[in-house]
């Protein structure tokens, strides 16, 4: 997962583990991060960085960052797009190439709380 904080700062919150609903014995671990108002939580599966290009260079973390960090303005669905759109335009999805790997993407939004009156 990256999230991205109301001042733009990215940070990458690693939590690795079996795929869900896959294995019904597995365990899984969990983890708590505080989130506010202006945050964004983008999470993904491995086709997003791992994606590549004619030259078998991957799409790559530090992209994803960049983008991240670049359309932290552009609400939840237009960054999801952007993103994908890069995705599709840097392995050349657009000139016929196939995706290798399945991609799922999750952009969350973090608003403030509407007033109760």
């Amino acid at each position: 997962m990256l999230a991205s904080g109301s001042n733009g700062a990215v940070r990458e919150i690693e939590q690795n583990g079996l795929m869900l609903g896959l294995f019904p014995e597995a365990t899984y671990s969990s983890l708590e991060i505080r989130v506010g108002p202006g945050d964004r939580c983008l999470l993904y599966t491995d086709g997003i960085f791992e994606a590549t290009d004619a030259a078998q260079q991957e799409f790559g973390k530090l992209r994803s960052k960049q983008l991240l960090q670049s359309g932290r303005d552009t609400p939840a669905a237009g960054f999801a797009h952007s993103l994908l759109n890069s995705v599709a335009v840097f392995s050349g999805l657009h000139s016929g190439r196939a995706q290798e790997d399945d991609i799922t993407l999750l952009v969350v939004d973090f608003q403030e709380a509407p007033a109760l009156t």
